[in-house]
């Protein structure tokens, strides 16, 4: 994947919203965490994912893993760009939520 296709993590997910989100907000920073966190975290994330509609989780992977474009996405799709952004809004609103209400992921207990 080129450089250029890469998604910054301080660069905002979206450009019609007044409240932009980063990725910095979202995800942590996995080099700051234990091995023991960073497992925990993944499957935190992986539980996240699934609880995304197919077809966001689709977007959201095709925009921040693939690389590719609100645009090339959206074409794919027969949408606009702005369609496709809203999409990508919405997906992570979702993830969002899941990490901020600690009632939705199981608590995992430590060895004694």
């Amino acid at each position: 994947m080129s450089e250029e296709r890469l998604a910054s993590l301080d660069q905002p997910l979206s450009l019609e919203d007044a409240d932009d989100a980063v990725l910095l907000d979202v995800l942590p920073d996995l080099n700051s965490l234990r091995e023991e966190e960073q497992t925990l975290l993944k499957l935190d994330i992986d539980r996240a994912l699934e609880r995304l509609t197919p077809h966001l989780r689709e977007v959201l992977i095709a925009r921040f893993i693939a690389g590719e474009s609100c645009a090339e996405i959206g074409v794919r799709y027969k949408r606009t760009e702005q369609t496709v952004s809203g999409w990508v809004r919405q997906a992570i609103r979702e993830l969002k939520l899941y990490f901020e209400e600690p009632a939705a992921r199981p608590v995992q207990k430590r060895g004694p």
